[in-house]
């Protein structure tokens, strides 16, 4: 059953114009098929709404100018470099621009729709807590995200305006996901200079004092550095400053606290973080695959994402996978595997869904890299590792990302949920709610992302010892 956004009556599609209120006509779509729906948030350089594409029936998210403002030559050519630079890129870690186009005389472009916290509303999260992001997800978002930069910088543009802010963590997936392009550059060959634009916390010495150099890559690679201090250690480089004019001399001047300062063990990644945030640019890493690769090599071995989270060419976008559902099974108690694997059974497809049920972390990282799940029912406290430090390394692996995860735990009544926003977690349920309960939820989230389910059927497959 579908609902009208503006007035909650009964749809038959997604697609289908409101009987109640006319919502979805014609006359009222953008370009005459974009329908917008909710506002999902605003900037300096404009509006980004939640809407829905009526002829390729999915959801979209739509950038237009702030309303009531007319829109400048420059602004129009602000939207255009935009759209045009994200269209020309290809990368799961880098939003996808669909459209562009102009709706009575004003510019929009339509793009992937990434819903999700941002890195620096979960950075922020974990300091109220008076904590960090494990240290392993940390370093699998960021080496995923300079992936993403690599690409940019590949195509010849800046980004310009790289901060925990701009990075979404997806819901369902966890992946993060480089977005706000609205300060974007076309390298091509000309001399760009700094101009002011950017964030302050984040922004290069160039880009406040133009006479020390042109705006390049290094530009984009020095805010990735403040980008991974803030990402690892809670906070900005420079919390202590108070004022645009003090920011800035402490930009052009001083070197943040160490790394080590306020987390010891991090003590090797202090002259990685140096050299990204040197203040002279020829002083700084020459390309983003380098520093993130000077991130790795960083991390204690234990907590080192594999190198298949750092692939040296752009990777094809997620793309849907056709056949039985694979769905991975993780639970210590025998008894509660064979529960959740006949839940995940009841749920699903005529055609069975290859199941693998396995009773600790270290075997699912193992069943997971060699079967990638589309669906992982995962008990969080268990032996060894826990369900935290399962799903962050399953996660960091090929196609890590596709997985939804549904926590299932005798604890999820207590369980602090915040924590799961870095995983894209978004999906609980209390083992004391019995088997009915979750064959709903299951088949809720199956359907959610177009798993293949039908008719309940009983059989079950055999597990793993």
């Amino acid at each position: 059953m579908f609902r009208c956004v503006r007035c909650d009556s009964v749809l038959e599609t997604r697609t289908t114009v409101c009987p109640g209120c006319g919502h979805g006509r014609k006359d009222e779509l953008l370009d005459g098929k974009y329908r917008l729906d909710q506002e999902l948030g605003r900037g300096g350089m404009g509006v980004v709404y939640v809407g829905y594409d009526m002829l390729l029936d999915r959801p979209v998210a739509v950038k237009r100018p702030l309303p009531g403002e007319a829109v400048s030559p420059e602004q129009l050519a602000a939207f255009q470099r935009e759209a045009s630079s994200l269209a020309s890129l290809r990368n799961e870690h880098i939003v996808q621009v669909y459209s562009f186009g102009e709706h009575q005389g004003q510019p929009f472009f339509v793009m992937e729709l990434v819903q999700g916290a941002s890195l620096g509303t979960i950075v922020q999260q974990h300091a109220r807590h008076g904590t960090t992001i494990p240290l392993h997800r940390a370093l699998t978002i960021l080496l995923q995200v300079a992936q993403g930069l690599a690409v940019i910088h590949r195509a010849g543009v800046l980004h310009r305006d790289i901060k925990p802010d701009n990075i979404l963590i997806e819901e369902g997936t966890g992946r993060p996901v480089l977005i706000d392009f609205g300060l974007v550059s076309w390298l091509q060959g000309q001399s760009l200079y700094g101009n002011g634009e950017g964030t302050p916390d984040y922004m290069a010495p160039e880009i406040w004092q133009p006479a020390l150099g042109e705006v390049t890559p290094k530009t984009d690679i020095y805010a990735f550095g403040c980008t991974i201090y803030e990402t690892l250690s809670g906070r900005p480089p420079f919390l202590d400053v108070n004022g645009i004019s003090s920011l800035r001399t402490a930009h052009l001047l001083r070197m943040p606290p160490a790394l080590s300062t306020f987390r010891p063990e991090l003590a090797p990644f202090d002259p990685v973080l140096q050299r990204a945030m040197a203040k002279n640019p020829q002083e700084r890493y020459s390309h983003v695959l380098d520093l993130a690769l000077a991130l790795q090599n960083a991390a204690p071995p234990s907590v080192r994402p594999p190198l298949g989270a750092l692939p040296s060419l752009p990777s094809e976008p997620l793309i849907a996978r056709t056949g039985p559902a694979t769905i991975l099974v993780i639970d210590d108690d025998p008894t509660f595997r064979r529960l959740i694997t006949r839940a995940a059974q009841i749920a699903f497809h005529q055609m069975p869904p290859r199941i693998h049920a396995v009773s600790s972390g270290a075997e699912a990282l193992e069943q997971a890299a060699a079967s990638p799940p589309d669906l992982v029912l995962l008990d969080y406290l268990m032996p060894g590792l826990n369900g935290l430090d399962t799903l962050s390394r399953l996660r960091a692996l090929p196609e890590g990302m596709r997985a939804r995860v549904i926590v299932v735990s005798g604890s999820t009544r207590t369980l602090e949920r915040w924590p799961f926003a870095v995983l894209g977690v978004q999906d609980f349920y209390d083992k004391s709610g019995g088997l009915s309960p979750l064959v709903e939820l299951i088949g809720q989230v199956a359907d959610q992302v177009g798993l293949r389910r039908s008719p309940p059927a009983l059989t079950l497959l055999p597990e793993r010892a």
